[in-house]
């Protein structure tokens, strides 16, 4: 059985509150829609997530090709993957470590 504060936040889900964003690699997460474009970043090494804003003057989203299958888009996401500031100071250590050994 789901833990209770993950049952609300289905039954939120399924009252269309919030949005269930789920990035690859990492379990979902619940927000309230905003009413500004933003979209997300996604540290690959701890899973950290943090909405970054738009660039300014850009649209939200290009439109797709035409290869869409037939598909009616609606609704577009743009999620970019890197690393977090603690796990970049990580990595860093870490290849310091390794120039130090090899």
């Amino acid at each position: 059985m789901l833990a209770s504060s993950e049952q609300i936040a289905e039954q939120l889900h399924r009252d269309s509150r919030p949005r269930r964003v789920e990035a690859s690699g990492s379990g979902p997460r619940h927000e309230t829609p905003l009413s500004d474009e933003h979209h997300r970043i996604v540290c690959r090494a701890c899973g950290a997530t943090r909405d970054v804003d738009r660039a300014v003057g850009a649209t939200p989203c290009p439109e797709p090709g035409a290869s869409t299958g037939g598909f009616a888009v609606d609704e577009a996401e743009v999620t970019f993957w890197g690393l977090c500031p603690s796990c970049q100071g990580e990595a860093e250590a870490a290849e310091r470590e390794r120039a130090e050994v090899g």
